[in-house]
């Protein structure tokens, strides 16, 4: 049985000691320490490992370059967390009953939202717009099967069991694939995608019997999103050659105008983060809008319509080389006409 926790467990004792504070609280205040690492004294090991799974920047394997966690001090500087807080456990439980503050959805929305967006030099650069991306997708208006909350992805789960289970309590807040799937999760997709089975399996893994695994859906989707965006970089760069202050007019205030909208859209999909799948209509319809803006200042036409030309073309082309030659035609008649007219001269004499 856990020890309950007591008030020195968080609290420094006061000078002259917690019965003065009891006494008179305003006199002998405890020095009160909110760090996670307070929390980490309890909350760890294999029974409850939340504060392990929390501290992803102590992982040797933690790359701050290219990974960000809720754990990273925004002290360190590095390009991810420039406009990020450390988000330690208080920030979403209260200290004293570890109770959340609020709904789950509120309380991602609270940080996870480009309310905190800023304009810069007249772009508008989003903030974590994770809430706007995913409000009145799929999962929030009724097209999936069940509408999904942030926690059911971000917070996969697998309860302890003695010698079969390692625990985990969501507290990396990752998006894992792999992990959703498992059978022991308690986010498992077996729980809804079961079409074709009269019971769920007991044991093995979705992976290993469809072929349209929620891992290949989700890397198949992320590569085409970031391969688009990738197209868009060199169009982007393309359209800003275009735009010159030495000459501005009405026509390059307007191409101004565009450039900076196309470049909200794509930043607001890069701030994002998921790659297409908080929402993937959205996401497309974001990039799509980038393109033909930029695609308007350029002058570029896009591989599609590039595409559907050559092949117009190659067609045309392919009619006229197979189409008779009219001269020709021309002669065979005429010589055609004569040698009847010759034949029916001799036929009369």
């Amino acid at each position: 049985m856990p020890e309950s926790p007591e008030c020195e467990m968080c609290h420094d004792p006061p000078e002259d000691g917690f019965i003065t504070h009891i006494t008179i609280p305003s006199e002998a205040i405890p020095t009160l320490n909110m760090s996670a690492e307070v929390c980490g004294d309890c909350h760890t090991g294999q029974h409850h490992k939340v504060y392990e799974e929390w501290n992803e920047y102590n992982n040797s394997d933690y790359d701050p370059l290219s990974m960000k966690s809720h754990s990273e001090p925004s002290s360190t500087g590095t390009p991810n967390n420039s406009s990020e807080s450390r988000v330690t456990c208080v920030i979403c439980h209260e200290p004293h009953n570890a109770e959340l503050r609020m709904e789950s959805q509120e309380l991602c929305a609270s940080c996870h939202s480009s309310k905190n967006s800023a304009a810069e030099s007249g772009y508008i650069i989003a903030d974590g717009p994770q809430w706007e991306m995913y409000s009145g997708s799929i999962y929030t208006n009724g097209v999936h099967s069940i509408n999904l909350e942030c926690i059911d992805c971000h917070m996969a789960t697998i309860t302890y069991e003695p010698g079969e289970q390692k625990l985990v309590t969501g507290h990396s807040f990752n998006f894992d694939p792999a992990l959703l799937s498992n059978p022991n999760s308690g986010n498992s997709c077996k729980k809804c995608h079961v079409t074709g089975h009269d019971e769920l399996p007991e044991t093995g893994d979705c992976d290993d019997c469809h072929d349209v695994s929620l891992s290949n859906i989700t890397t198949n989707r992320q590569e085409l999103t970031s391969s688009r965006l990738q197209q868009l970089e060199i169009l982007r760069k393309n359209a800003s050659k275009m735009l010159s202050p030495s000459d501005y007019n009405d026509s390059q205030q307007q191409m101004t105008e565009e450039y900076k909208e196309a470049v909200s859209y794509i930043e607001f999909v890069k701030a994002d983060g998921s790659l297409g799948m908080h929402n993937e209509e959205r996401t497309e319809e974001y990039l799509e809008k980038a393109e033909i803006l930029l695609r308007s200042i350029t002058g570029e036409e896009s591989t599609d319509t590039i595409i559907e030309k050559t092949e117009i073309a190659g067609k045309e082309e392919q009619n006229e080389n197979t189409m008779p030659d009219i001269g020709f035609i021309i002669s065979f008649l005429i010589i055609s006409v004569t040698a009847i007219v010759v034949i029916i001269s001799k036929k009369k004499r």
